[in-house]
């Protein structure tokens, strides 16, 4: 099912995006600005070299901590010179400098330029700086740089002539240039005109697209990635003179969000004053797409933030200040992008790295290293793959990183179908926890949700549950037969009845109820009443039947429409039954839970689901949305622990790799400190960024104060949301451009009658266009005239 987490494995037709991609690798390096002009001066040949990540190294060896976090999630395949290798163990690598690997992987990209003769070939402009010019590193950070002849390990791996220079391939033109934000502006994007960073992106779509989103506001859920998400290219770097960490910086946000703009853009520190920024400010090509919070980010590996600030000054309302790791991003590489349909089944399917017609082009006219390594990156919009960026899990020969299934090849097989196995919702969910040293085992009242949810074709037709008279009558009929007798008495007594240890055992223990019992919740309204209990048949969540009295011993019992078959068979005498229905001219049917509802009230998990319902309403599944998927209930324990730390009602797995506890409650008595304490722990030990808790009932009901259970940080975003059927039986949770869906907003007696009534409405305009989809309805409508 869409939308829960469970291992039901992919089936059918999914779209898919593939990329094929030259090898990337990081390129760690002493910090001196001669190491970071020689890496960038080897990356500018290198096919692809223009997004490697470059990042200064600890003097003992040691990748530092922002690389570190970033790097282990992040959409490139190595580091040279590291040992191990692979990018699974960072906090144990050290770099060996200079590196063994001698690039035994990678590929010249001049060799792919098309022969042309001597007049027509490209140009690519490298612009040189005077030694002393606080400008030289920045420029090279922006437009790149190439040495005077090839590099010759390169050569030698691809067969080529060592006496070919790079003007066999395009024409070289050295500027000498003095360096200002003017002149590095308009040095970038001349038509007929390539920098070295573009010459090694020949043939790669290159730079993750900016944010389309109406972001506009203050955040109001906790988001470490805010910052990088709004800022997109619009970026800039305050250069120290001599900081190898700024540069570095600069050179990765150009490799992530690509040449297309002036943005992202280094200043040295001297230079950043007013004028300068707002001459940023009005260029236009920033990027401009979505509603931003801010215009324009300026960052520093070197200046503290605080100072920053000052240096920013009266700028401060189109322009904001972050600290380097909050923009840091290695994108997604360059390569080459195409859209297929994949047919899965059992989870697995085939695909091709490389379209033939696009291996025809590119390597069949092109002198190719033989040995070069290829990635192809697979994406399912529709089943995303957590993206932490933290952490890749790793398989045999391909890894699960940056959202995609990741693997390799060499120059022969790129055309070659591969098999790609996609895990199941759950699969991911259990991999990322256990990575994280937690287990995650489902619950009962987990179970008894997820087999209910799993009789539905998407989690949204649980709004068919949002009317709390309708639960309470559901409710009542999961209690045994004569509970109500049972409940009375208690009372009498000064005792209240538990509902959830009266559910009854087994179905036919349950009461039955009429059509009638159906419209009375419902307002009256048989059109709607019959619709929900059609829509609840099908969904096996309702059982129809009827009563039969043997004519011979008296003994009355219940039969399933579906069980019927004439002639029945008394129970009690085990007399076969010759007039079932005795002089009865109609038959009326009478309505029970069928088992999937029976268990969800026998674990007290309907709240669950309609919290499960909420969140995946409020916050999107899959394409659009920030959710891999949710589950009705889930413990959490230590790996090889025999017992657990704590049990989430609801699970929210995000696409960032995050889990999000939520704890349910059917009234708010029940969320005393002891369980707003247990919750509390369990969120730290999952590492959640916020968390919930709910109760089933409306706020007017609770005759508490439940302001205190919703908790705010210091920087206004959530960090406990509190929920009660005032939200919970909305009919449609939706997060509007400026609205906060998760304000304690109470209703109103009024307020409730009209919900109710909306809701019934609703229902029976449903039962009109029964089955179809709203696209359905559409075409059924006039449009409104005109005013």
């Amino acid at each position: 099912m869409d939308g829960l987490l469970d291992d039901e494995a992919l089936a059918g037709q999914l779209p898919a995006t593939i990329v094929f991609r030259p090898e990337r690798e990081a390129v760690p390096i002493l910090r001196t600005e001669a190491a970071f002009e020689q890496a960038i001066s080897t990356e500018c040949q290198l096919w692809g070299g223009a997004t490697s990540p470059i990042f200064p190294i600890e003097p003992d060896g040691s990748i530092p901590r922002p690389y570190q976090r970033m790097l282990a999630g992040s959409a490139v395949d190595g580091i040279r010179g590291s040992h191990p290798y692979w990018l699974h163990y960072l906090d144990e690598a050290r770099i060996v400098l200079p590196f063994d690997e001698q690039y035994r992987w990678s590929h010249l990209a001049m060799t792919l330029l098309e022969y042309r003769p001597q007049g027509s070939r490209p140009t690519v402009e490298v612009v040189v700086l005077e030694p002393d010019d606080p400008w030289r590193g920045i420029y090279l950070a922006c437009l790149g740089t190439l040495p005077p002849e090839p590099n010759a390990t390169l050569m030698r791996n691809a067969n080529l002539v060592p006496d070919l220079t790079f003007e066999d391939f395009f024409d070289v033109e050295r500027v000498l240039g003095t360096g200002s934000l003017e002149d590095l502006i308009s040095r970038q994007q001349v038509p007929g005109r390539a920098t070295p960073r573009l010459l090694s992106m020949v043939y790669l779509a290159v730079g993750d697209s900016a944010s389309t989103a109406l972001r506009h506001g203050s955040a109001l859920l906790p988001d470490q990635s805010f910052a990088r998400f709004d800022a997109g290219p619009n970026v800039l770097v305050v250069c120290t003179p001599g900081s190898v960490e700024d540069l570095a910086l600069l050179w990765n946000l150009r490799g992530a969000h690509g040449d297309l703009r002036p943005v992202p853009i280094g200043i040295p520190l001297a230079e950043v004053d007013a004028s300068s920024i707002d001459r940023l400010l009005r260029e236009p090509r920033l990027a401009h797409n979505g509603i931003a919070a801010k215009n324009l980010y300026v960052t520093s590996a070197s200046v503290p933030v605080k100072e920053l600030q000052e240096l920013v000054g009266s700028h401060r309302e189109g322009v904001a200040i972050a600290a380097s790791e909050a923009l840091l991003t290695f994108g997604s590489g360059g390569g080459w992008f195409r859209e297929e349909v994949l047919s899965w089944k059992d989870g697995r399917s085939l695909f091709v790295p490389l379209h033939p017609d696009s291996h025809q082009e590119l390597f069949d006219k092109r002198v190719f290293a033989r040995l070069a390594r290829n990635h192809y990156r697979v994406y399912l919009p529709d089943c995303p793959l957590p993206a932490p960026d933290d952490l890749r899990l790793g398989g045999m020969g391909h890894d699960f990183v940056a959202g995609a299934w990741t693997s390799w090849g060499i120059t022969e097989n790129r055309t070659d179908a591969k098999e790609i196995w996609w895990p199941t919702r759950m699969r991911m969910a259990k991999a990322v926890a256990s990575h994280r040293g937690l287990e995650l085992t489902e619950s009962a009242p987990g179970a008894a949700g997820r087999l209910a949810l799993q009789r539905l074709s998407d989690i949204g037709w649980l709004s068919n549950f949002a009317h709390a008279p309708l639960l309470r009558l559901l409710e009542e009929m999961a209690t045994r037969q004569g509970f109500g007798w049972y409940k009375d008495r208690l009372r009498e007594a000064g005792i209240e009845a538990d509902p959830v240890a009266a559910t009854a055992p087994s179905v036919d223990d349950m009461q039955d109820k009429g059509l009638g019992d159906f419209k009375k919740v419902l307002g009256n309204n048989e059109r709607a009443t019959k619709y929900w209990l059609w829509w609840a048949e099908r969904a096996h969540l309702i059982i129809k039947g009827f009563e039969l009295t043997c004519d011979r011993c008296g003994a009355k019992q219940w039969l399933s429409v579906a069980a019927f078959s004439p002639p029945p068979v008394c129970r009690a005498c085990a007399a076969t039954m010759d007039m079932p229905f005795g002089d009865r001219p109609v038959l009326n049917f009478r309505y029970r839970i069928g088992e999937p509802l029976r268990r969800i009230y026998a674990q007290d998990a309907m709240g669950h689901l309609l919290v499960a319902r909420h969140f995946s309403s409020l916050l999107g599944i899959g394409r659009s949305g920030r959710l891999i998927g949710v589950h009705p209930g889930m413990e959490v324990r230590p790996v090889g622990a025999s017992s657990a730390l704590g049990e989430a009602d609801v699970l929210l797995f995000t696409k960032k790799g995050d889990f999000i506890p939520i704890e349910v409650k059917r009234s708010a008595s029940g969320l005393t400190p002891n369980e707003i304490l247990k919750l509390e722990s369990l969120a730290d030990l999952l590492r959640a960024p916020w968390s919930a808790v709910a109760a089933c009932q409306y706020a007017k009901d609770t005759g508490l104060d439940l302001d205190g259970f919703q908790e705010k940080a210091l920087d206004g975003t959530y960090r406990r949301i509190l929920l009660t059927y005032d939200a919970l039986l909305e009919p449609f949770a939706v997060w509007s451009l400026g609205a906060d869906p998760f304000a304690w907003r109470p209703l109103t007696p009024e307020q409730v009658a009209d919900r109710e009534s909306k809701f019934v409405a609703s229902l029976a305009d449903q039962a009109i266009h029964r089955g179809d989809d709203w696209q359905a309805d559409e075409i059924m409508r006039k449009p409104d005239r005109p005013r």
